[in-house]
């Protein structure tokens, strides 16, 4: 088999987070999740924010605006696209989704072997491709329609994330982390695209020395510039 780190369709999004349709954000330790169980923080309460779309024009690429959004969700964790769509053939729909920092998602693929002729019914499309980014700003959904005949009925873009920022995501951004990173950074202490089983998974794991890591990986990179 080939090796996960090696397989076609993965992405970086705009939090520097590594992700592919097929495998998600990769391999899960069972092992270390366990040992940061010990000491995990809940999360902020769920809050969700929907933006419903009044002008509807099948062909042209649908936007979502977040201006309302801003008491509601600023940590994103997911996204999901509700449409109604008509079609003879909807295996013959794609659906894209980009965020406003530019990660384009492929929401929908064709399936040649769908030819429902039921289309969509508040069918719900979801994502957790742009986790960690800022929602903040213009979302763009795109429906492409290979056979032709689509009518778009309704649809809404629903963010999905908390108010306050989750305390693994404060970590990322204290003073004394970032100059730990900054140090890490400048003795070439990098890590590859593959975590090793090493010290990073070992018995004293936690979540700051998971987010360590993942952060030495993304300035390793240059999706955080050391400054």
């Amino acid at each position: 088999m080939t090796p996960l780190a090696y397989n076609e369709g993965w992405i970086v999004n705009a939090a520097g987070l590594h992700v592919n349709r097929r495998f998600g954000f990769g391999l899960m330790d069972a092992l270390a999740l366990t040992k940061a169980a010990a000491n995990w923080t809940t999360v902020p309460p769920w809050k969700h924010c929907t933006i419903p779309l009044k002008e509807i024009t099948m062909g042209d690429l649908l936007s979502f605006s977040t201006a309302k959004c801003k008491q509601t969700v600023n940590f994103l964790e997911h996204v999901e696209f509700k449409a109604s769509i008509e079609h003879p053939v909807r295996g013959q729909l794609e659906i894209f989704l980009t965020s406003p920092a530019g990660t384009r998602v492929q929401l929908l693929g064709r399936r040649p072997e769908d030819t429902s002729n039921l289309g969509f019914y508040n069918w719900s499309f979801m994502s957790v491709h742009t986790w960690a980014e800022n929602p903040a700003g213009e979302w763009t959904v795109q429906i492409i329609d290979w056979a032709g005949g689509a009518v778009l009925r309704g649809c809404q873009l629903v963010l999905h994330g908390t108010k306050e920022r989750p305390r693994h995501m404060a970590v990322m951004d204290t003073p004394g982390m970032r100059t730990t990173l900054k140090q890490e950074y400048a003795l070439g202490n990098q890590i590859d695209d593959e975590l090793p089983v090493g010290k990073e998974h070992s018995a004293n794991s936690n979540w700051k020395d998971f987010w360590k890591t993942w952060l030495r990986r993304v300035m390793s990179k240059g999706y955080i510039k050391n400054n």
